[in-house]
């Protein structure tokens, strides 16, 4: 088990809209982690105006984080994992990570089905050539 002190020790280090963030999700911690974040929070004394500039920040972050993991993929990255299973998959996520735009979600997990998809449809072709 956690002591406050510790806790405290943990988080006092984090940035106001580190521990903003972690209250507003607060069900990924503990009660008790959440009330020294909230002790923190209160003797750094922000301002009003600052909490608000701080949440309006968070709320854009998470505005584009859930339209990023919505964003589905186009035709060409579907033909790609199709046709060409494993490469096609490492060379989406190569691209992806150079505009470092990986993250997993939606279109990793969707990725990640058509280049099943396509290893599946090799795998069909491969055995009815193999039985003729």
């Amino acid at each position: 088990m956690v002591d406050t002190r510790q806790l405290r020790d943990k988080y006092k280090g984090f940035s106001n809209k580190e521990l903003i963030r972690i209250v507003r999700n607060r069900s990924d911690y503990t009660d008790k982690a959440i009330e020294t974040i909230q002790q923190i929070l209160e003797e750094r004394a922000l301002e009003t105006e600052e909490i608000d500039h701080i949440l309006d920040e968070i709320i854009a972050e998470d505005k584009v984080e859930q339209a990023l993991e919505e964003e589905s993929l186009n035709y060409w990255e579907k033909l790609l994992l199709v046709s060409i299973p494993v490469l096609g998959f490492v060379l989406y996520l190569i691209f992806r990570l150079r505009n470092k735009e990986i993250k997993y979600g939606k279109r990793i997990a969707k990725s990640l089905t058509y280049s099943l998809l396509g290893t599946i449809i090799f795998a069909v072709f491969i055995i009815v050539w193999m039985n003729q």
